[in-house]
């Protein structure tokens, strides 16, 4: 259970890295989406259109493929979580038929 619950602290501790990362990318996204509003005119007469195209397109599979890798180890994670929280409840309730068990025997 242990090795679980520090194994789901690295893959958030990752995750947040990775939140961190796509941030700052994002910033940098929005300032190639601002560079194409006000320079239109001159990336449809040099044909730099599809250059700007091709990057918005690999920007955009990047960005997918690594939401459904996180939606997975979310995934993952709830289920582990799910199965700690089960073991602790069963643990709780071997414990309170201890209990109840000593008690009644001493009274």
């Amino acid at each position: 259970m242990d090795s679980k619950i520090l194994q789901n602290l690295k893959t958030l501790n990752k995750i947040n890295k990775q939140r961190i990362c796509w941030l700052r990318v994002s910033g940098l996204v929005v300032a190639f989406s601002l560079l194409i509003l006000f320079k239109w005119n001159y990336l449809m007469t040099s044909n730099l259109i599809w250059a700007a195209a091709a990057f918005g397109i690999v920007i955009t599979v990047v960005w997918w493929y690594w939401t459904m890798v996180i939606i997975r180890k979310l995934l993952a994670f709830k289920t582990s979580e799910a199965e700690i929280l089960t073991e602790i409840i069963s643990e709780i309730r071997e414990i309170k038929q201890e209990v109840t068990k000593t008690f009644n025997q001493n009274t």
